[in-house]
């Protein structure tokens, strides 16, 4: 098959978007129908984490150049600030350089269209388009393989990671002394993501002055917090029969008004000494599906999405008791009448997201299913020397948690 006869275009027009999301939600829709899915793409498009700065998302579409009506294939790109960090022979330092990631998603072929390379085709030419339009020869894409090794012959690089999953049950760690444990409520993540991002910089530079070895990391911003937790409770304003209080033809700031007070509200917990001195805050969010069970029509599944203890505490000590306190949330919190509004049936961590005495003290405490990841993380560097620093361990891809998925 000749790629030259095919065009990779940018659609733009809402109703051709709504049709490349029509396609797609044969795969992804969830507890959602067809109609409901497209709105939760067009309300997510809202959000801070695609319309600040140089972040956006883009829809593209493959066609035949004699058929440019005709849809064979589509994809999105989220366009994020991201950056890296580099060891300076010259001042001895290192330096960090702001730059764009692109996570590649939404990649769909319907089923006529199935079997003929059109994806493979679509995908080449999304890098290419990548490189010398969206994001410079500076930037790296990534991506969240759902068909396995699928990617690799296009460059990408698989760095897949395990997951933990663990049955919600009431058991609780002994009480700490001298500490003061907090809800945090729907978008008012700023600060505390803001402090897990200088400490983050912090410690990746001190790697790479000891290695010297360059790290590019997708920023772990709360618009990106902001941006799961609004998918969650977008999804559960449906479940929950909400739709007439959601209005979605409306800027974010009145979107996020809207869905404020509905549940659920409170998406992590922050820890504090009892003189107010911040130690640390896990974030979580959370995915729905429907059930058979008479007395509730749906129950949730709890992602941790960061697990965060300031660097002067015991991590282990502190990461356990908020750990432990946040699956006694679920259990106290997991009813119609409860502040989730569903049971949580599960709570799921990135293995990258512990260390191995957390990893080891969840084993022992919760018995967690290791089990694959059903996204495959995987990488490209659009520049030709830092993919070759990449394959031979001279650049590493920091942060690949839950936080940069899409």
């Amino acid at each position: 098959m000749n790629s030259d006869n095919y065009e990779l275009i940018r659609v733009t027009d809402q109703a051709l978007i709504d049709r490349t999301r029509h396609y797609n939600s044969e795969a992804w829709k969830g507890p959602l129908d067809a109609k409901e899915y497209i709105e939760r793409e067009y309300v997510l498009g809202k959000s801070n984490m695609i319309n600040s700065g140089d972040n956006g998302i883009y829809v593209f579409a493959l066609v035949d150049r004699s058929r440019r009506d005709d849809f064979l294939c589509s994809s999105e790109l989220l366009v994020r600030k991201s950056f890296k960090l580099v060891w300076s022979e010259e001042t001895k330092s290192v330096i960090k350089h702001s730059v764009l990631s692109g996570c590649i998603g939404g990649v769909f072929t319907p089923q006529v269209n199935r079997g003929k390379g059109y994806a493979r085709i679509m995908i080449n030419k999304l890098v290419e388009l990548s490189r010398s339009d969206y994001l410079g020869e500076d930037g790296f894409l990534t991506l969240y393989s759902e068909v396995g090794e699928y990617y690799s012959k296009s460059g990408f690089t698989s760095l897949p990671v395990p997951l933990l999953k663990m049955k919600v049950t009431d058991s609780q760690e002994d009480a700490l002394e001298n500490v003061k444990i907090e809800p945090i409520m729907y978008h008012t993540f700023d600060e505390l993501l803001d402090r897990y991002g200088m400490h983050l910089t912090h410690e990746l530079e001190q790697k790479v002055a000891k290695d010297h070895k360059e790290r590019v990391v997708v920023e772990p911003v709360s618009e990106i917090v902001d941006w799961f937790h609004l998918r969650s409770k977008f999804v559960a304003s449906k479940l929950m029969d909400l739709t007439e209080q959601v209005k979605t033809d409306v800027p974010y700031q009145q979107l996020v008004d809207q869905l404020t007070p509905l549940k659920p509200n409170v998406f992590g917990l922050k820890l504090t000494s009892a003189g107010g001195d911040f130690i640390g805050f896990i974030a979580w969010t959370y995915d729905w599906k429907q059930t058979k069970d008479s007395d509730h029509k749906y129950a949730g599944t709890a992602t941790v999405l960061k697990l965060f203890i300031s660097p002067e505490y015991d991590q282990l000590k502190y990461s356990k008791y908020l750990f432990s306190q946040a699956v006694g949330y679920y259990v106290n919190n997991g009813s119609l009448d409860g502040e989730i509004g569903a049971p949580v049936e599960e709570v799921v961590v990135w293995d990258s997201e512990v260390d191995e005495h957390v990893k080891q003290w969840l084993t022992d405490k919760y018995a967690p299913r290791v089990t694959d990841n059903g996204s495959i993380s995987a990488i490209m560097l659009l520049n030709e020397h830092e993919q070759k620093l990449f394959e031979d361990g001279k650049l590493i891809w920091e942060e690949n948690t839950k936080i940069p998925w899409f």
